[in-house]
């Protein structure tokens, strides 16, 4: 079993964790490459975390295109739930 988690800043920063890389693309998406590829597709979750003063109620985050190399997490705030930058955690697990 294979296991890849951590902590990333809205920022697009790795502050905790193991297995991955992450480059934020633009506000609010990021990409993670696993640094050992799954052998087939992992189970993803991601939840927006609080590092400072940003949570909101409205805030949101959805786990996209996942695949056994990495995947994208795109975060939401605002009451027009629009991309903005947030802290999130992430946690994979497959084989």
């Amino acid at each position: 079993m294979q296991q890849v988690y951590g902590i990333v800043s809205a920022a697009g920063d790795k502050q905790d964790g193991s297995g991955f890389t992450v480059k934020k693309n633009d506000t609010g998406i990021y990409q993670l490459t696993w640094n050992t590829s799954f052998k087939s597709v992992p189970g993803v979750a991601a939840t927006i975390v609080r590092l400072s003063n940003q949570w909101i109620p409205n805030d949101g985050i959805n786990v996209a295109n996942v695949t056994n190399e990495g995947c994208a997490v795109y975060t939401m705030g605002s009451p027009k739930n629009e991309y903005q930058d947030r802290d999130f955690s992430i946690i994979a697990i497959g084989e």
